[in-house]
């Protein structure tokens, strides 16, 4: 029997969300709450998360972040991503911060929460903030290298519906980036993705611990999408069609010898639809963390209620069609290693095929 992770990203800032996350973890419908550790308010919340959930069975994960606030270790190499001391946002981002760096302000962002004695026994993964760490090979490479040593398994990047992933790191980020960002980097985060699609690495075999698949489907609207009150009922029979998709899934071997763990992902948001944004904008503002969009919280508001309205059915199924899982059930993944040359030329799917290649620029250190 399937396993399935049930996640929701982006604890510790909001506290609308903040409240959604607890509310569904005390409803036995989230066994994995993903913390955000770069906020001055971190521990404080998730200590009021652990009382308020009155000992629930949930683990935790360090939901790493080059995105979204500030860095916490002071490493200078993180210049290159940082404007006005916070981290640049995820369609600004680029390649160019250090590698130690790198390394060293993730490795802060674990520490936050595993030197806490209370918090230490329930941490068990990480994940990782709009997937940056995924963008860029050398980034992946330290997220690989942390994961290891804490023997954390990660997010596993391999994501379901699959055209959704194609469209993500192929299409939009890449059109975002085309007014704010180097052509290089477009070019190595579109092609990373390739490689990567193909179960490939450049330059060497990377090894990580990790869940077989994410299923994202529950995720959206898309920002900016107003959802009025009357409009609410209409999306949550919309948000049923993608969990009854993701349950399906779950519920199915698809033939495979051996059962899966899957993780379903989520972001909530618990109060009122809000329609032009204002509240959520001034409620963002006031917090003074950067790198979350105000735009997606008439989203998370609908992906909360979706879950709470389905709750029964969604019990029903646990120990029918799938089992409950944890991270500790994490296999090893493996990208081969695929011989790249970053400075003279970018892959594109598998190699050659005609194309001319396209000159990139060496990374810089």
């Amino acid at each position: 029997m399937n396993k399935v992770i049930f996640t929701a990203d982006d604890f510790g800032v909001i506290p609308s969300v903040n409240a959604g996350i607890t509310d569904l973890v005390n409803r036995g419908l989230i066994n994995s709450v993903e913390i955000f550790t770069n906020y001055h308010k971190t521990v404080e919340n998730v200590h009021q998360l652990l009382n308020d959930t009155h000992g629930a069975n949930f683990e935790l994960g360090a939901h790493l972040t080059i995105t979204s606030g500030r860095p916490i270790s002071g490493a200078s190499g993180l210049d290159a991503i940082l404007d006005e001391g916070s981290f640049k946002p995820f369609n600004k981002t680029n390649s160019r911060a250090t590698d130690e760096a790198i390394y060293t302000e993730i490795k802060a962002q674990i520490d936050r929460i595993m030197d806490v004695p209370e918090f230490r026994d329930r941490i068990t993964h990480i994940t990782c903030h709009h997937d940056a760490l995924w963008f860029f090979p050398e980034y992946t490479k330290q997220l690989a290298r942390v994961s290891k040593e804490y023997n954390f398994p990660v997010r596993n990047p391999r994501s379901y519906p699959s055209k959704r992933d194609k469209l993500y790191y192929t299409v939009v980020l890449p059109l975002l980036k085309t007014f704010s960002f180097t052509r290089e980097d477009v070019s190595l985060l579109k092609d990373a993705y390739k490689l990567r699609k193909d179960g490939y690495f450049p330059n060497q075999n990377l090894n990580f611990r990790a869940p077989d698949y994410m299923d994202s489907r529950h995720y959206g609207p898309i920002p900016g999408k107003v959802i009025s009150p009357y409009d609410k009922a209409d999306w949550i029979l919309k948000k049923q069609k993608s969990l009854t998709k993701m349950l399906r899934k779950a519920g199915n071997s698809g033939g495979k010898d051996e059962d899966q763990l899957i993780e379903f992902m989520f972001h909530f948001r618990k109060g009122k639809l809000d329609g032009g944004f204002k509240t959520f904008k001034e409620e963002m503002d006031e917090l003074d963390y950067a790198g979350i969009n105000h735009k997606y919280f008439d989203s998370r508001t609908i992906e909360f209620e979706s879950l709470r309205f389905y709750e029964e059915k969604i019990k029903a199924l646990i120990g029918t069609k799938f089992e409950l899982g944890s991270w500790t059930d994490s296999s090893v993944k493996t990208l081969k290693k695929k011989n790249v040359d970053w400075a003279e030329e970018v892959v594109k799917g598998k190699a050659g095929r005609g194309k001319k290649a396209r000159k990139v620029r060496p990374r810089e250190a």
